[in-house]
Order: structure tokens, then sequence, then C-alpha cells
């Protein structure tokens, strides 16, 4: 048998597709407060100061006019990072900007050395001081993000498999070949076994699946229900490793 998916998921079992328990939530959890702190870390951030002040730079003189405390703790929480206002002409041109700094002391009226840009002279910053309050670079804030999609992408990409076979499927039988461990928790006495079935494609040619079950009771039958990628038969899933609710919907109305 070899059944062609005309058919597609109701609308709440797509979403029990994409919901997986606990494992789900905490990577949703984790998503909201990685985003969370990179967007209030942003506001500190000028990009464009980033950029123009890492090309087409040059030095100057500068004056400290303002000294005060931000409310900011450096990378190591061992002090307060201080504002360092200042001014400086280019070129006959009257500027007037602020750096940030956890270690130096300096007073109004100390002279300077800055750095700023040639073209643009507005930008710019205390030499070995930093442009922004905490002295992180502005990718710094990428990091924890960026991990944390790459989680999600671990997370989903079993997901979007299930979702694009079922999407471009055909059903037909298979035939359990074995079993393998794939997993023991001694203490606890539970076992995860990677579970291999056989099936054949429409070409006639035979195909391999496999899934994941907690134990070996669960397979109270040698033939189960096989969903087959049409366009790569190879790319399969075996319907009981589906949530129980979206199994059960397939075998009534799809089979």
């Amino acid at each position: 048998m070899h059944k062609k998916i005309t058919k597609s998921l109701p609308i709440n079992l797509k979403i029990r597709l994409l919901y997986r328990g606990f494992s789900t939530i905490f990577i949703l959890i984790l998503l909201y407060f990685s985003f969370s702190s990179l967007k209030s870390n942003m506001k500190n951030i000028d990009f464009r100061e980033c950029f123009y002040l890492n090309i087409n730079t040059n030095e100057a003189k500068a004056i400290i006019t303002e000294v005060y405390f931000t409310d900011i703790e450096d990378d190591q929480l061992q002090a307060v990072v201080k504002a360092y206002e200042y001014e400086y002409t280019i070129d006959k041109e009257y500027h007037r900007w602020v750096s940030y700094n956890s270690i130096a002391n300096l007073k109004i009226g100390d002279e300077v050395k800055v750095i700023y840009n040639i073209e643009k002279p507005t930008y710019s910053v205390i030499k070995n001081f930093d442009y922004i309050p905490n002295g992180n670079p502005f990718f710094y804030y990428l990091i924890f993000p960026l991990i944390t999609l790459f989680i999600f992408r671990l997370y989903i990409r079993n997901t979007v498999k299930e979702i694009t076979i079922l999407s471009n499927g055909i059903i037909t039988e298979g035939r359990y070949l074995g079993k393998e461990l794939y997993f023991s928790n001694n203490v606890k006495g539970k076992y995860s076994y990677r579970i291999k079935f056989a099936y054949f494609s429409e070409d006639k040619e035979i195909e391999y699946a496999t899934t994941c079950l907690g134990t070996i009771k669960k397979i109270r039958t040698k033939k189960v229900w096989i969903i087959y990628h049409k366009n790569n038969p190879k790319k399969a899933l075996v319907v009981n490793s589906l949530p129980k609710s979206i199994a059960k919907h397939i075998k009534k109305n799809w089979v």
C-alpha cells in the first residue's frame, strides 16, 4: 500500500506538533530573556559611532569639561563606570562628546588625546577609553542570543522535518527490524531505544526509518505505518513516534 497524503492536519494538531512539553516552554523562556536583554543593552549603543570610530581616524587634543558617575558597573562588577565629557576643535570647528571608563581618575580641565573620524569629526572617543557605557563592543551582546538561536534551530529541526514530510508524504507499511540502546539511566531504570523499520518506496526500493522510544514494550506489533517524502523516500518518519493525538488522527483519517 502506498497512499499519497491529500489532507492536512487540523490547526490544533499543527500546534501540538510544535509543542513538545517542558522543552518547548524552556526554549521560549530562553529566547524571551536573551532578546529582552539584547534590546535593553542596545539602547546604550550608537551603531554609527561604533562604525565611524573603527575606520579613517586621527588623533587630536581635548579638554575634560564634565565628570560624573553612571549607574553602570564594569565587566568585573568591581567599579562604577564614569562618564567624561570633553571639548575639542577640528579645523576650527568646535565639538563636544563623551567617553567612559571605570579606572581612570581624570579631572575637569585635564588634557587628553581623542580619536576621531576624519570625515565626521563629531564622532570621537578618548584614547584607551570606551565609547559605550559598559565598555563592551556591540557584538558582545549578540553572543547569548546567537547561542539561544542555535539551540532553537537544533530544537525545531526535527519538527520542520516532520511538517515537511507530513505535507508532502506518502503513507505505507513498515516492518520492525530491531533495536539498539540509545540512552540508559541505570539509577532510575529507564532506557531509550533507537528502533529501526524497513519499508518499500513506490519504486520498490527498500528504505529504512528510525525512531526513539522510551521502552521496547511500546512496540505492540511488528508492523507500523511509515510516512516518507514523495520526492525523497529516504526522508521518513514513523507515525507512532509523533505525539499520540497526531498519530491517532493519522491512523483514523489518513490510512
